[in-house]
């Protein structure tokens, strides 16, 4: 991690370093001053990146030309995604005919933010090639004021509606679901069958308290404090303790 201050022209501003250091030491690497409006600093990023960039572990690790040639033909692919059959013969045109190879470089690609893949997970059969077409599905979602007025209980029914067009077609939907659920952003209230399938999103719930009673005296309480408590920590937490 390299520790970057934007807009030093407007406010000079001088950070804490050594108590960065002791809180996060394992990580950062650098700090940097910059103003992106005038270009104060800029050189100096750029050389500090490429220095701790050089001195990555895995940085002079030689790939297979083969394996940049499936990177290559799957980032010039205009297709958002694909399944991994499509992968498999992608692989194979481009000599890469060995399964466990495969594996290998769809983790390898993965890593490097060509696609996202879930091989080892329980999820639709998807490999996406453009991580930003689950992004902007996913926002389409959390960010929909009809879902907050419903409280977060999102229907299946609401899918068309929120998730439009030849992009997200209706055998890929639930795709962006699953991803959701993947990511802790929501999960399953299937009380009714697959016909009234929902899904309550935590994240849309009112920022104000419900009227609950307090507990009987004498129950147990935990407390957990936090320096600095994340926005999502207690949405993740419903989704995982239901």
């Amino acid at each position: 991690v390299i520790v970057v201050v934007n807009k030093i022209d407007e406010q000079p501003m001088e950070l804490d370093e050594p108590t960065f250091l002791r809180q996060y030491g394992v990580n950062i690497r650098d700090f940097a001053y910059i103003s992106c409006l005038r270009g104060t600093g800029i050189p100096e990023l750029r050389a500090k990146i490429q220095y701790h960039v050089a001195k990555l572990e895995y940085i002079n690790s030689r790939v297979p030309a083969r394996w940049i040639a499936v990177k290559e033909r799957l980032e010039a692919s205009k297709k958002p995604w694909l399944t991994y059959d499509d992968y498999r013969k992608i692989c194979t045109r481009e000599k890469v005919a060995d399964e466990s190879e495969q594996k290998k470089l769809i983790q390898f690609l993965h890593d490097l933010g060509v696609m996202l893949s879930f091989f080892q997970e329980d999820i639709a059969d998807t490999r996406v090639l453009a991580p930003e077409w689950v992004t902007r599905g996913v926002y389409a979602i959390i960010t929909s004021a009809e879902l907050a007025k419903a409280k977060g209980v999102l229907h299946r029914s609401d899918l068309p509606r929120l998730l439009k067009g030849k992009e997200y077609p209706p055998d890929q939907r639930r795709f962006i679901i699953e991803m959701m659920q993947r990511f802790e952003l929501c999960f399953s209230m299937n009380q009714n069958g697959p016909a009234d399938e929902q899904w309550l999103v935590p994240g849309l719930l009112s920022e104000k308290r419900p009227n609950i009673s307090e507990p009987p005296l004498g129950s147990l309480r935990f407390r957990y404090k936090y320096t600095v408590l994340p926005a999502s920590i207690i949405a993740r937490f419903i989704v995982r303790t239901f």
